[in-house]
């Protein structure tokens, strides 16, 4: 597979680039209406979850976020955000809906995959709680159902993000973050049907619902101007249970990095 194989608009990463502080937030210039971001992100990560192999990928986006709590964007989806009306412009508890989308896995993305098929892009619903325990630490919640094979996947994932600034114009946060799947989502992207155990050699492998992957990271940005940033990222990512067992796994664990240009609008 060749580099730069994919320029792929994510149209919903995760509800953490929402509202992590390394995220969106960090590069905008402050506006009555509201606020958006523009960049672009070179990413190096696994082919798909549980490759050996990596790719890397060229990623644009454009996010805004009104002031009356809408949300649009290639990272964010579509949704609204809710807070008390009292909390000020930096609330302790946010909490939300969106409507994104599970981008699937192609089944060219890896000789791995040959005979598997390709598990389609879907829209998601889904919704977010946000709790931050002290200006630095902020915990995260998130539900998106309509995912794989039969669009009734679903993920549940538990975020905690540590943000600080280390040095006049650096920021630094540090991640951590765990999902788990239902049995539908576990299906299409780590079981094998008795079908897809014909066409690819695979013996058939039914996983069930539960803990899918734990991971860490640490990212890092510079602030060229007041509305110009660079941001660096480091992650490391490990496959569990049912996940971790599959016949399509070849690493378990994982690492990615990324390196991006933002601005704010």
């Amino acid at each position: 597979m060749s580099p730069f194989h994919r320029i792929n608009c994510f149209f919903c990463a995760s509800v953490a680039v929402l509202i992590s502080p390394s995220g969106a937030a960090w590069a905008q210039a402050p506006g009555g209406d509201g606020s958006g971001t523009v960049g672009i992100t070179a990413t190096s990560r696994s082919e798909y979850a549980g490759s050996q192999g990596q790719t890397l990928s060229l990623r644009p986006s454009l996010n805004y976020q009104w002031a009356n709590g809408w949300f649009a964007g290639t990272e964010r989806g579509v949704g609204y955000g809710f807070a008390p009306k009292s909390a000020g412009p930096s609330p302790a508890v946010q909490y939300g809906v969106l409507l994104g989308a599970d981008l699937g896995r192609k089944a060219g993305d890896s000789d791995r995959l040959k005979g598997m098929g390709d598990v389609d892009a879907r829209p998601e619903l889904g919704g977010f709680v946000s709790y931050a325990l002290a200006p630095p630490l902020r915990l995260t919640s998130s539900l998106r159902y309509g995912s794989g094979n039969n669009s009734d996947g679903a993920q549940l994932n538990f975020n905690a993000t540590y943000s600080m600034e280390v040095a006049p114009g650096w920021r630094a946060s540090l991640n951590a973050s765990t999902s788990l799947a239902n049995a539908s989502y576990m299906q299409s992207y780590f079981g094998v049907s008795q079908t897809q155990s014909g066409s690819s050699g695979y013996a058939v492998y039914s996983p069930g619902a539960g803990f899918k992957d734990v991971s860490g990271g640490l990212t890092l940005s510079y602030q060229l101007n007041p509305r110009t940033s660079i941001n660096t990222g480091l992650s490391a990512s490990a496959l569990l249970g049912d996940a971790r067992t599959s016949p399509l796994t070849q690493k378990p664990n994982s690492i990615s990095g990324s390196l991006g240009l933002r601005y704010g609008f």
